[in-house]
């Protein structure tokens, strides 16, 4: 569960650090683009560890002047302070994998002109504690798994239009 908070209850005081459910979901997350481009496993950047939240950023509110969510991977900063480490754009879940998921949405960049631009971003969260770091990710394994899947989503298909091929006299 993410912590979800409109931009309404800050204003009405509860601010950032407000915790309107009672759980907190801490996460180790790895983005898997830079600057709308797709990564390959060995670029990889080390892995972000924090708090997950979402806000609801309303209308005319921010700098996308849009209605949307919001997630936030939040990190101490000193005793009592926290900073937004990572921020993701109207996050949606693309793959559920053994130990995590997969998250795409967008991000802001400023371009070669200085002009601000949203682009492409997708996250590895692992949902963990805040006890001792998860062991290293294994990309090698889900990409068998990945393959492994379509295979039988491919043979499963063939099946199907062979069983609607099929005439009855």
């Amino acid at each position: 569960m993410c912590i979800l908070q409109s931009r309404k209850s800050r204003a009405a005081g509860h601010g950032i650090n407000a915790r309107p459910y009672s759980q907190r979901v801490f996460c180790e997350v790895i983005p898997l683009r830079r600057e709308g481009k797709r990564l390959r496993p060995a670029a990889w950047p080390a892995m972000e560890f924090g708090e997950l939240r979402i806000v609801v950023w309303g209308e005319g509110e921010g700098t996308l002047q849009r209605r949307c969510s919001v997630a936030n991977l939040m990190q101490k900063a000193g005793i009592t302070m926290q900073r937004v480490a990572l921020v993701l754009i109207e996050p949606k879940v693309t793959h559920v994998l053994t130990d995590g998921m997969v998250w795409a949405g967008t991000e802001l960049h400023r371009d070669g002109t200085g002009t601000i631009v949203e682009v492409e971003q997708a996250w590895l969260v692992r949902p963990r504690g805040e006890g001792p770091p998860l062991p290293p990710f294994d990309w090698r394994q889900w990409m068998d798994d990945q393959s492994r899947s379509a295979a039988s989503q491919t043979a499963a298909g063939s099946l199907g239009s062979l069983a609607g091929s099929t005439k009855s006299t």
